[in-house]
Order: structure tokens, then C-alpha cells, then sequence
């Protein structure tokens, strides 16, 4: 083990990003791939030795120990479309059957791309005998969107005002919102009296009405504003994005905190 604290603390020294290490174990696995190519599934490895949601994470590295026959085994990682050079395996017969740590080759593949959707696999050719892997993976981080609104000013003398989430995210982003979990929405606005309200409305429930804070002698300015977090009120993100105001209401900006819909 000592050897693969080695590899991750040169990982770590050599990446800003490092993420979180995951230790898959294959305990000395004999795989060939006589014909063709044979496959490890590494999100259905994280799902079923660790529960790891691997749809849910960006993956960074993946170190792979292990051996092979003859010394001429080869090992590709493949991420969605991409994937990396294919890197020789060390080994021989004379290491084959030995159990030690040293009898191990260790390849280090950074993952290929920027995306990580889809498959996470290694491709293997020739007779291959696989102790650990190691992947490291980051979570993926909820996607910012402002929707500039302009200093817009909205009155609703009677029922509510509406801004439209989702069109506005369209219009001035080209974001399609069905492939996204809405997470919360900030409203930076201001009301002329100090009484206007709002509240998020997503599908056919609303979360709780909160003040919007303001004053008369500052609402004409483009300045002062106050922000209110309205989060998801339900448990998915399905039907209507709207944002319900009542009085006199300016406002500045909305930004969404959004997550990709897991596939």
C-alpha cells in the first residue's frame, strides 16, 4: 500500500484540483482479453463496492496497479467519447505468480476531456492481473446563471407580478432548464414601501413568502438592493420556474443555482 500513498501524494502535489481518492479492489484479478478488448466498468465498480454515485462526480485521475504476462499488455481510460493514450503495462513471467507489491506496475491516466458524462471505463489488451484502482473524482459544483433584469420595475396592484425563470434563462443564456434541477433562485431587488413580497414557485408549489426590503427615498436609484434566496420548494424540479412578487418591486438581477439532471 505504501507505494500507492506515494503515487496519490504525487497526484496531489502536481494537481490545484486534487479531488477524493476511491480504492477499488480486484484482488489480483486474472483478465484476458484473447480477441478484442476486455472492459473494467468504473462507475459500476464505485456503485458497487463503495455506493458511489458516479453520476453525480467529475472524474480527474485514475491509477491502475497491476501486471501482465508478457510485458506488452495495454490500457486505455475511456470518458464518454474521449479517451487517453494507450499506456504498456509492465510484467513478466517471472513476476506473474509473485504476490509482492514490486511485482505490480502502477499507470497513472489523467482523465481525457472536460466532460465526464457517459462511460467511465479502462480497455484492456493482453492477459492482465489487476490488484487495486484508484480513481479520483470532484463533485460536480451547481452552475451559476444571473438573469439581468435592468433595474426593472414591476407593480402588482392586484395578485402577483411574475418573472419567468425559465424563458429568461433561455433568452439570455440559450439554457436548456429541462436538463436541470433548479436549486435555489436569488432575487436582488428592492420594494418602494418596504412591504413587497415574493416567493418561488416551481410546478404547483411555493415555497414561503419572504419581505423584500427597501425604501422610498432610495427606491429610483440604481443602487441599494437586497438580496432574498428563495430554495426549491419540492422535491424535483419539474413544471413552472417562477418568481411571484407583490407591490412595488425593483429589481436588479436573479441568479439560479442550478444541477445537471443525473442521466
Amino acid at each position: 500500500m505504501q507505494y500507492i500513498f506515494i503515487f496519490l501524494l504525487s497526484i496531489m502535489a502536481s494537481s490545484a484540483l486534487a479531488g477524493e481518492f476511491h480504492v477499488l479492489e480486484f484482488k489480483d484479478a486474472v483478465l484476458r482479453s484473447k480477441q478484442g478488448q476486455d472492459t473494467i466498468h468504473l462507475k459500476r465498480e464505485l456503485r458497487g463496492q463503495l455506493g458511489i454515485k458516479a453520476r453525480e462526480a467529475k472524474i480527474l485521475s485514475v491509477m491502475m496497479v497491476a501486471k501482465t504476462a508478457a510485458g506488452k499488455g495495454q490500457a486505455t481510460l475511456v470518458v464518454g467519447q474521449d479517451r487517453t493514450h494507450p499506456q504498456i503495462i509492465a510484467g513478466n513471467q517471472n513476476k506473474w505468480n509473485r504476490k509482492g507489491e514490486k511485482s505490480f506496475d502502477r499507470a497513472l491516466f489523467k482523465a481525457p476531456g472536460r466532460s465526464s458524462e457517459g462511460r467511465w471505463q479502462i480497455h484492456l489488451k493482453g492477459n492482465f492481473k489487476i490488484r487495486q484502482i484508484v480513481v479520483e473524482i470532484a463533485k460536480k459544483k451547481p452552475k451559476q446563471v444571473t438573469l439581468n433584469l435592468n433595474h426593472s420595475v414591476m407593480r402588482s396592484r392586484q395578485g402577483d407580478d411574475t418573472l419567468y425563470l425559465r424563458t429568461l434563462a433561455q433568452q439570455q443564456h440559450g439554457i436548456d432548464t429541462e436538463k436541470y434541477e433548479i436549486v435555489s433562485a436569488k432575487l436582488v431587488a428592492k420594494s418602494a414601501a418596504g412591504k413587497g413580497q415574493g416567493h418561488l414557485l416551481v410546478g404547483q408549489k411555493a415555497s414561503n413568502p419572504k419581505n423584500i426590503a427597501g425604501t422610498r427615498d432610495k427606491f429610483q436609484s440604481n443602487a441599494h438592493y437586497s438580496p432574498v434566496v428563495f430554495e426549491n420548494p419540492k422535491a424535483n424540479s419539474n413544471g413552472v420556474w417562477q418568481i411571484k412578487v407583490q407591490g412595488r418591486i425593483k429589481v436588479n438581477k436573479v441568479v439560479l443555482t442550478l444541477k445537471k439532471k443525473n442521466k
